[in-house]
């Protein structure tokens, strides 16, 4: 999850610990529907060089596909 709780545009790194696991976005508040929201796990990709650009006052929410067991 990315909050920017702020009143202006920021960016915002993927964490060291995701790195090597496949993200893909589930929810954007900031977008326009039906781009907003993604029940099918199916959103975009985080860009990649993982530098995550969010709108002001903005939350953003990346899954990770399930872990082969």
């Amino acid at each position: 999850m990315m909050f920017n709780s702020t009143g202006s545009p920021r960016e915002f790194s993927m964490p060291q610990i995701g790195r090597g696991m496949n993200w893909t976005l589930f929810l954007d508040t900031a977008a326009d529907s039906p781009h907003d929201i993604f029940p099918e796990l199916n959103g975009p990709l985080p860009p990649s060089n993982r530098i995550v650009p969010m709108q002001c006052h903005s939350m953003k929410v990346y899954v990770s596909e399930p872990s082969a067991v």
